[in-house]
Formats: C-alpha cells, structure tokens, sequence
C-alpha cells in the first residue's frame, strides 16, 4: 500500500480528499467518513500501520485500514486483530476496547476467551504488552 496514496484518497469512493475534507474527516464526494487521527499517526509510524494483518474472514488488510474509523488509540503494536493503544486495548475487527484502567481486572483472559471470535493466544499476549505498557506488573 502506498501510504501517501492512501491518505490523500477516499477509501469508499476513490476520489481525492480536498486538505479540508482531511483535515474533517469526511469525504467532500461521498460522505464517507474516516479517522483523521488514525492517518496521521500512520505516517508516523507506518513500520505498525501499514503490517498485514489477517481479518476473521481470512482476508488481509493493513492495519491501517482495519484501525482507520475503528480504533480511537495511536496503535504501538499488533496482535491478531488485537491492537496495544495508547488507551488500553482495541480490537481492530469488532468495536471492543478496554481501557488502560481495566487492564488491571484479573477475569479478563476468561471473559475474552469465552467469545468465539477470539483467538485466546493473541489475547493473552496484548493484554501482557499492554498491562506492561500502561504500568500493570
């Protein structure tokens, strides 16, 4: 994927993105709408942004476009379709996030892993990351 490309274009209809309508967040064309915020910190970091991740239905995309109108937090690293933030925990296939306060909550790896569109392992390990991230031992 070209990043510059995709920051400069509308992801639903294609057409070019005005500055205004980059900076809004909404696409002057068709009205689709999409995260400013998580663009901008994918031309900071485009090593974790532009990765391949594998969606649940076997399809791939960069993150960057699972995250782009999903994910809230600036994303530090990946794990399945689980996303370390700078707020916590968010999932970049489903709108679940836990808050970096909440991280601390013993019942977690149970909780998630009696959803059946969790894969456990990759659960486990970004709530060890972002526990570690955000000052849990």
């Amino acid at each position: 994927m070209n990043l510059e490309y995709y920051v400069e274009h509308c992801r639903s209809c294609d057409s070019y993105l005005s500055e205004v309508a980059r900076k809004e967040g909404v696409c002057s064309d068709c009205g689709s709408e999409f995260s400013v915020t998580q663009r901008k910190y994918a031309i900071e970091n485009p090593d974790v942004y532009l990765s391949i991740m594998q969606k649940m239905d076997g399809e791939t995309c960069t993150v960057l476009e699972a995250a782009d109108g999903l994910v809230d937090g600036e994303i530090l690293e990946v794990y399945g379709v689980f996303a370390v933030t700078d707020c916590g925990i968010e999932c970049l296939n489903h709108f679940y996030a836990i808050g970096s306060s909440d991280l601390g909550d013993p019942d977690w790896v149970r909780h998630m892993s009696e959803k059946t569109w969790v894969v456990p392992t990759d659960f486990e390990k970004a709530l060890e990351r972002a526990r570690a991230v955000h000052g849990f031992s």
